[in-house]
C-alpha cells in the first residue's frame, strides 16, 4: 500500500511539472527524490538500478510565458525571455556490471525570446556609469541573443564508477543544489545549465564512531555567454567602462561536507565553499 501512494504522489508531481509561469524548480523530480531517500536510508528498490538493466527516465515537459518582462530563477537549462518557452527533457540510465551506472539525460530548450524595453540608451554616461558597476562582475546579459532561441545541452547526463557501497566518483553534466537556501542555494542552484565538471561523492551517509558524514568535491569548467554588454564604448571621467575580461575558460573547484554527531540526533554541521579562477592563474601567467 505505501508502495501504491509513494508512485501516486510522485505522478502527480510530474503532472504538477508542466507549468505556465515564470517560477520553477528543478525539473528532474524523480533525481531529487531518489537522492532524499537514499540519504534517508529509504530507498525503494523500484528506484535502485539492477546490474545490466536499461530504465528509461521520464518525459518532462517544462513550458513557461513572460508576457512583457522576461524573469525567473532556477530554470535549469531554461533562460529568462520574453514569450513563451518550453524545456523536455528524456532519456535512459543503466548499471553496467557492478560498478560503473550511465544516465543520459539531455534536455532541448525553445524560446520565443522576443525583444523588450531594456535600459535606455538615451540615459547620461552617468546613469551608464553606475550600471556597469554590475554588469562589468557578473556574466549576466539582459537576452541572449537576438529572436528565437534554441539549445541542446547534456542536461542531467553523468558516467559515475562505484568505489564502494558509499563512495563514487565520476564525470557529470548534472545541476548542483548546495543550500542552504529557500528560492535560490547559497553556493549553487539551478539558475543556469548544468556545467561539465568531475565528482567525487558519497551516495549515502558514511558512518563513522563520530556520527553520520556525507559529502561532494567538484572540479569543473564553467563557459563564458559569449554577449558582450551593451555600449561597451562609453566612457566617464575619461574612462572606458566596459572592463574585458580574458578570453579564456574558468575553472572552479569546489567542496560541499556535512557531519550528523551521534550525540545529537537533530543536529547536522555543514560547509560548503566554491572556488573560481582562470587555468592562467594556476599557472601562475598573468
Amino acid at each position: 500500500m505505501n508502495k501504491k501512494i509513494h508512485l501516486l504522489f510522485m505522478l502527480i508531481l510530474l503532472l504538477l511539472k508542466n507549468s505556465s509561469n515564470a517560477q520553477s524548480v528543478h525539473n528532474d523530480i524523480f533525481r531529487e527524490l531518489a537522492i532524499t531517500e537514499r540519504l534517508l536510508g529509504k530507498l525503494d528498490t523500484a528506484y535502485s538500478l539492477k546490474p545490466n538493466k536499461i530504465n528509461l527516465l521520464p518525459i518532462v515537459l517544462n513550458q513557461w510565458h513572460n508576457s512583457e518582462l522576461p524573469t525567473g530563477y532556477n530554470l535549469g537549462s531554461g533562460i529568462k525571455a520574453k514569450g513563451s518557452q518550453i524545456l523536455l527533457s528524456a532519456g535512459l540510465q543503466a548499471k553496467l556490471g557492478k560498478y560503473i551506472s550511465i544516465k543520459l539525460n539531455p534536455e532541448f530548450v525553445s524560446a520565443q525570446n522576443a525583444n523588450f524595453e531594456q535600459f535606455s540608451q538615451t540615459l547620461g554616461d552617468r546613469a551608464w556609469a553606475d550600471y556597469y558597476r554590475f554588469l562589468n562582475n557578473i556574466d549576466l546579459p539582459d537576452q541572449l541573443g537576438n529572436g528565437n532561441y534554441t539549445k541542446f545541452y547534456a542536461g542531467q547526463s553523468h558516467i559515475k564508477y562505484q568505489l564502494n557501497h558509499q563512495l563514487e566518483a565520476g564525470i557529470s553534466t548534472e545541476n548542483i543544489w548546495w543550500g542552504p537556501g529557500w528560492k535560490n542555494a547559497l553556493i549553487m542552484s539551478y539558475n543556469a545549465p548544468g556545467f561539465l565538471h568531475f565528482t567525487v561523492n558519497t551516495t549515502k551517509p558514511i558512518q563513522t564512531k563520530w556520527g553520520k558524514v556525507q559529502g561532494q568535491w567538484i572540479g569543473g569548467k564553467l563557459n563564458e555567454s559569449g554577449i558582450l554588454p551593451p555600449r561597451i564604448n562609453s566612457a566617464y571621467n575619461g574612462q572606458l567602462l566596459y572592463q574585458p575580461k580574458k578570453s579564456e575558460d574558468r575553472l572552479i573547484t569546489a567542496i560541499n561536507i556535512s557531519w550528523a554527531p551521534k550525540w545529537t540526533p537533530n543536529l547536522t554541521i555543514g560547509y560548503s565553499g566554491a572556488a573560481y579562477f582562470y587555468g592562467s592563474d594556476l599557472l601562475g601567467n598573468k
